[in-house]
């Protein structure tokens, strides 16, 4: 796939919106992330200390705190994914934003798009290349300007390497 294909193209331009998108935000990307983990072991820490606790009242101020805790990585994970999907969000410091002005998440989702269809297309027209190599006189021209011995095994042979190179993952695990 050349540069001047629009497909590539395409792809070029989702790729540096996203960048910029994300070269824009990345003091509050990091932000998000670091009180996301730290909202993460605020709660582990309740659950260890819930776990801990004597049965009676330490229980049960445990479990608020533990609860509090969720929460608040709930929250801060909310924030995030507003903050990602271009709609207004809470920042670190619990400050309510607007919006960043672009969807990370479906710029990122079109850019996986893009490149496989970008990848499809390249499989297609590699397989086209292969079976056209199989004609006859693809096979004549072939003979021809190289002086070579035609071989039909070495053609089909060859055919089927171009194909096997360019194959697409069925998405399937091995069991």
């Amino acid at each position: 796939m050349g540069e001047e294909d629009q497909l590539k193209k395409d792809l070029n331009k989702t790729e540096m919106d996203l960048q910029g998108l994300l070269g824009a935000n990345a003091h509050e990307i990091e932000a998000i992330d670091k009180l996301i983990e730290k909202k993460r072991q605020e709660a582990g820490d309740a659950e260890r200390k819930l776990k801990a606790a004597k049965p009676g009242t330490e229980t049960t101020a445990a479990k608020a705190v533990l609860k509090t805790a969720n929460d608040d990585l709930d929250k801060a994970k909310e924030s995030k994914k507003n903050f990602r999907t271009g709609k207004a969000y809470t920042d670190s410091t619990g400050t309510p934003k607007a919006a960043i002005g672009g969807n990370i998440d479906a710029l990122e989702k079109q850019q996986k798009d893009q490149a496989q269809a970008i990848k499809s297309k390249n499989v297609q027209r590699n397989q086209q290349y292969a079976a056209s190599q199989q004609t006859g006189w693809e096979r004549t021209k072939s003979f021809l300007l190289t002086g070579d011995v035609y071989s039909k095994a070495a053609s089909e042979e060859a055919a089927h390497s171009i194909i096997m190179e360019t194959k697409l993952d069925s998405g399937e695990k091995p069991h």
